[in-house]
């Protein structure tokens, strides 16, 4: 793309703070004739600061992308997630899958992004303070905290091919879910995804959504899983049944062994003399 997106007649791209917003309504037309390959878009940012509204400028055709600027949610407008969970959830986009994700996003944006993202799935998520119901989909009331509201969507929801923790993004409740929802929850063959995992690197005293961080690490927490899902080789069980790990900014993506997977590891190494 040209560098002249980059700044555009003096003005920074792409923060621009909303006294000038009436300006690039006006832009956004003329570039939209200059540059007919490219889409423009306004995304006003309603729950943050004033200077960090966004001009999108895109060229591809990215269907999270898409659907994540038209519900407002900060997994494409800031994080841009999608560049990585389309390499994992476009292969499933039109399956019957069910998905689960701990917090509904704000004016349940991320609930109605997956809802439009998965038109035959059926989505489900668990908020602290919301709840909706849908034809296709729910959010229940509950607290990640409280096992005993995981046990209640495991027994309501039943498994999942998708789970998503987008939730109090404590490293400690974060590991906490996983260790209970990746084996009572998710089906063999899903993916689970772990968001907002900037909290390990933050000062343990902040408080984040009423808890405080505390000195929990999600990243050293799981530095052990290369070598359990070598598990032929190393020796290390993998209970867990851990297929593989992808670590994105802000985020870890774990896949489950399929079926197929499962009667393979139980093979013998072929080269054990070689231990």
């Amino acid at each position: 793309m040209s560098t002249k997106f980059t700044e555009y007649k003096g003005l920074d791209l792409p923060n621009v703070a909303s006294e000038v917003l009436d300006f690039w309504k006006k832009e956004i037309k003329k570039l939209h004739n200059e540059f007919p390959s490219f889409e423009f878009k306004i995304v006003k940012l309603k729950w943050t600061h004033d200077d960090n509204n966004l001009i999108v400028i895109k060229k591809e055709n990215n269907i999270m992308f898409n659907l994540g600027v038209k519900h407002n949610t900060d997994k494409i407008t800031h994080h841009r997630y999608d560049r990585i969970y389309s390499k994992f959830l476009d292969q499933i986009r039109n399956n019957k899958i069910k998905l689960f994700e701990i917090g509904c996003g704000h004016e349940h944006a991320s609930f109605n992004m997956w809802q439009e993202y998965f038109p035959l799935g059926k989505i489900y998520s668990m908020d602290i303070n919301e709840e909706l119901e849908t034809d296709r989909g729910k959010v229940y009331k509950g607290d990640q905290t409280n096992k005993d509201d995981l046990c209640r969507m495991v027994k309501i929801i039943g498994n999942c091919d998708v789970i998503i923790d987008d939730g109090s993004h404590i490293p400690q409740h974060q590991i906490d879910t996983f260790n209970y929802l990746f084996e009572n929850m998710l089906n063999n063959g899903g993916t689970y995804i772990i968001e907002d995992i900037e909290c390990t690197y933050w000062n343990p005293k902040n408080i984040m959504y009423g808890y405080e961080v505390g000195n929990s690490s999600i990243i050293d927490n799981f530095q052990s899983l290369p070598h359990k899902i070598n598990s032929e080789f190393s020796n290390l069980k993998n209970h867990q049944l851990i297929s593989s790990v992808t670590y994105f900014k802000n985020c870890i993506i774990f896949t489950k062994m399929s079926d197929e997977e499962i009667i393979e590891n139980s093979n013998k190494y072929r080269f054990k003399e070689m231990l």
